[in-house]
């Protein structure tokens, strides 16, 4: 007895640690479970996060570990490849920089500095503009959609891709502005996909275009899930009447001008049947014998 209850001090004191440590080892253990399991817009937030901090090379690590993961919306590739050429840049790894932002202008080809970016940024950022301006073309998807009335339509897709990184193209469509979108992968990074003939009543016809690299990376987007494109269904125009044809001589035109004809002939009629007024010449008068 003597033995148990000399225990409890020390047990009740292994018990209340134990308690106190609770919250702490709960908290560890959903902050591991939500690293593991949270989606990339919030590891891409993280790294945005530290770089406002000014904590650089923290928030590389981050875009890097994220950039190699893979499966990223185009909103975010753009997003992480933006802090990672930036802190490599201001970290002093000009080659890295220039690499991360070639890159990121492949994804965003309208992507800009702002104003007052530092000029250990700069450099880079030129560097890779530069490396664009040599290229042929720019990056991009270009989408032309026909849909006509009570017929099949067709959505054309052209991938310009100077530097080849796509490895497939999807076409996601749908009718009307609610319901799910069907996808479909082209065969090659450009041709047509069919759109079915409009259902009863049916005008409006919404899609977006991606394109996707080897790490299903989302490298180019025309339109997207959430901010589709849009076609409406072509109905056939109506021709205008046939204009009736009209005789000459019911139009009013013609008759002013003949009117004009036939009084200026009898003028010139009159005048001509007058008689002409005779002349007179003065002969000179010879003074000579």
């Amino acid at each position: 007895m003597l033995r148990f209850s000399s225990r409890v001090p020390a047990l009740a004191l292994v018990i209340a640690a134990g308690l106190a440590a609770l919250p702490a080892l709960e908290t560890a253990a959903f902050a591991g479970k939500k690293v593991q399991e949270a989606p990339l817009t919030i590891e891409v937030e993280t790294a945005e996060q530290l770089y406002v901090k000014l904590e650089y090379e923290k928030a590389n690590s981050i875009a890097g570990k994220v950039i190699e993961r893979g499966n990223l919306t185009h909103d975010q590739l753009v997003r992480v490849f933006r802090i990672h050429a930036i802190t490599y840049a201001i970290l002093g790894n000009e080659e890295e920089a220039t690499d991360a932002f070639t890159l990121l202008l492949g994804y965003a080809p309208d992507f800009q500095l702002d104003a007052d970016t530092s000029p250990k940024v700069v450099g880079p950022f030129q560097e890779a503009k530069g490396y664009w301006k040599a290229q042929p073309s720019r990056p991009g998807l270009d989408v032309e959609a026909q849909v006509k009335s009570g017929a099949s339509g067709v959505l054309r897709i052209k991938t310009v891709d100077p530097t080849r990184i796509v490895r497939k193209v999807v076409v996601s469509q749908r009718w009307g502005s609610t319901g799910t979108f069907l996808a479909r992968t082209l065969d090659g990074s450009q041709g047509s996909v069919e759109i079915p003939a409009p259902p009863v009543g049916g005008t409006r016809i919404d899609y977006y275009v991606q394109a996707f690299d080897d790490r299903n990376n989302t490298v180019m987007e025309n339109g997207s899930a959430n901010m589709p494109r849009s076609a409406f269904v072509e109905t056939a125009a109506e021709k205008p009447p046939a204009a009736e044809s009209k005789s000459i001589l019911s139009s009013p035109i013609f008759w002013a001008v003949a009117g004009a004809v036939v009084v200026g002939g009898g003028v010139g009629t009159y005048f001509a049947l007058q008689p002409s007024p005779a002349t007179t010449a003065r002969v000179p008068i010879s003074t000579s014998p």
